[in-house]
């Protein structure tokens, strides 16, 4: 063989080589950008799915906040008439009119003899809570969610956000 097709061949075979190294890197690199992607795709899910729950949030505040005004304004009144009281007889009936007020808040929240509790574990699993006669902890969750009116819910959190 003739040195100059024993140098082809060596280029040939140096220039697959590279073009080989140079194939798999790109590939390598595609490969990455795309799991890359695919990671931002999974987080704008989760945003998505955030800003999504944030209406229904809001209105159940609202349902709240209505129902505790009515409550709370009740306990103030009671209040106020409990301190203006003058005399014995009005003592007693403000201080009755006062436990009634504060007897339908402990009834509506229905603490702590209902309360259903949970601690974060950093995981996407959600409780579904019955209506409860005792107090119950829900392990392996980081939400509790219920149906039932009057049906208190405690999530204790750890170091990382909410998703409200």
């Amino acid at each position: 063989m003739s040195k100059g097709l024993i140098a082809v061949i060596v280029i040939v075979l140096i220039a697959l080589v590279v073009g080989g190294q140079y194939v798999g890197v790109r590939n390598t690199l595609v490969t990455k950008n795309e799991s890359v992607r695919s990671a931002w795709s999974q987080v704008d899910v989760v945003l998505q799915r955030r800003a999504d729950l944030i209406p229904n949030l809001v209105e159940t505040v609202k349902g709240y906040a209505q129902q505790e005004q009515t409550v709370f304004g009740e306990i103030a009144r009671a209040r106020s008439a409990l301190l203006g009281a003058q005399t014995p007889a009005q003592k007693i009936a403000a201080n009755g009119q006062l436990d009634g007020a504060l007897g339908r808040l402990l009834k509506k929240k229905g603490w702590p003899h209902s309360l259903a509790t949970a601690e974060q574990v950093h995981g996407d699993r959600i409780a579904v809570v019955p209506a409860l006669r005792r107090p119950k902890k829900f392990f392996g969750v980081d939400g509790l969610l219920t149906d039932q009116p009057n049906q208190p819910l405690a999530i204790f959190t750890a170091d990382c956000a909410s998703i409200f």
